[in-house]
């Protein structure tokens, strides 16, 4: 049960409810940043290895300048048409909307065992109805990978620009931009024990396109956040994962509403990462207790993370579930939090060079602080990956998102129409 310590208005406690390169290069392409608002299906991730899909994105890469090796990019990153909510909760008019852009990757050899690589994507997100909403954005990150006999190690930048929506409770999107420093280092101690630590710096600042907010985002959203974790690791034979825990420290200052957001908190972890023949288990669980940093933060304490199994009895099929929970801040009420709660379930089938993804997600938003409402959600949708030619990959699907709230009032719903249009000479991804 989740506890929101020190709230002058707790939330209600409520019963739980319980063609590999081509997806990569969609997900990637298609999916949405990290941010306030995850949409349904999103996390219907691959589990992923990051030297071996590295090795082959500098392998494949086609062109040469020096020792460098870079392969272009160029599509349609994110086509939609969407009909947002609001301040009211009323359906606006449809509109069309298209991130398009042109880059470059890059990977430079260090040696046997390190790669520098670096991605230069610009982009511009365009609406066909609204083109005061017309804003440039784009993606652009630069990382250090290294993997020597007892140290493995990670020092990435990256500076995302995305039109997403900035939550939940206000379901309209809006150019945002984070900005993501960290670094990871695992030591192998002895036989099969490793000591991990990691620390990450993010920046997110939120423009205002719409005008549909009552108030301007980014005085409720616009944060600086830092997050220090360290902790063992019992290391499983033939690369088939680990098993960790450790503790972790966790503070996150706000620009406009940091007499009222800004918190700090301190706590442990658990991880766990299992690739196998046909079964791949991931589990991050984070104890979070949080409180206020010189502001009137409610306080939280909770398990929050997210968990994934992966069924794949072979190529042609795979089935996933995945749960997760999460704090989130509300993008309409300055003293308004709520904890997110969500679990799914999705099929993957392979047709030809192509595949087609199922899901089905349900769950609950449990708002506390100023407000203490809640409403059920349920998501479903899909998509289908097309391989046009060798280098072009296209995708088509849809989105229905449904949020009813208790007390019987009117149900929101959202409904997109998604595609994505991408020419890759190389591997796919932003490394």
């Amino acid at each position: 049960m989740t506890e929101n310590a020190l709230a002058p208005t707790p939330a209600t406690a409520r019963a739980r409810r319980p063609g590999l390169r081509l997806a990569l290069l969609l997900t990637l392409v298609a999916g949405p940043a990290a941010a306030q608002y995850r949409a349904a299906g999103s996390d219907l991730e691959l589990f992923l290895n990051t030297k071996k899909e590295l090795e082959k994105s500098m392998a494949d890469a086609p062109w040469n300048i020096g020792a460098v090796r870079v392969a272009p990019w160029i599509g349609l990153r994110d086509v939609a048409y969407v009909r947002e909510l609001n301040a009211s909760g009323e359906q606006q008019e449809g509109d069309l909307t298209i991130t398009a852009g042109a880059g470059l990757k890059g990977y430079l050899p260090l040696g046997k065992n390190a790669i520098a690589a670096a991605h230069l994507m610009p982009e511009y997100a365009w609406w066909q109805r609204q083109n005061e909403r017309n804003a440039v954005v784009g993606r652009y990150g630069l990382g250090l990978f290294g993997w020597y006999n007892r140290l493995h190690g990670e020092l990435t930048g990256r500076s995302s620009k995305t039109v997403d929506f900035l939550g939940s409770d206000a379901l309209v999107r809006e150019p945002t931009q984070t900005v993501k420093i960290e670094a990871k280092a695992q030591m192998r101690l002895v036989s099969s024990i490793a000591l991990f630590a990691s620390g990450a710096q993010n920046r997110v600042r939120v423009d205002s396109t719409s005008g549909t907010t009552t108030l301007d985002p980014a005085l409720l959203l616009d944060r600086d956040s830092q997050t220090v974790r360290g902790g063992l690791r019992y290391l499983l034979r033939g690369d088939r994962g680990y098993v960790g825990a450790g503790a972790l420290a966790e503070k996150t200052d706000f620009d406009a509403a940091d007499g009222a957001r800004s918190n700090k908190g301190s706590s442990w972890y658990a991880e766990t990462f299992l690739r196998g023949n046909n079964l791949d288990v991931t589990v991050q669980y984070d104890q979070r207790d949080l409180e206020p940093a010189d502001s009137t933060f409610p306080g939280y304490r909770a398990a929050n993370g997210n968990a994934s199994v992966l069924f794949h009895p072979g190529w042609r099929i795979q089935y996933q579930l995945y749960a997760l929970r999460q704090l989130r801040y509300s993008a309409r009420d300055l003293n308004t939090f709520s904890e997110e709660e969500r679990a799914g379930g999705g099929v993957k089938v392979a047709i030809g060079r192509g595949a087609l993804q199922l899901y089905y997600e349900s769950g609950d938003d449990n708002y506390f602080g100023a407000s203490t409402r809640h409403e059920s959600v349920t998501g479903r949708g899909g998509w289908i990956d097309l391989a046009v030619f060798k280098n072009l990959k296209m995708r088509i699907g849809g989105r229905e998102t449904k949020f009813e709230p208790d007390g019987g009032g009117p149900p929101r719903e959202l409904k997109e129409v998604t595609g994505a249009l991408s020419l890759t000479l190389g591997e796919p991804g932003e490394w």
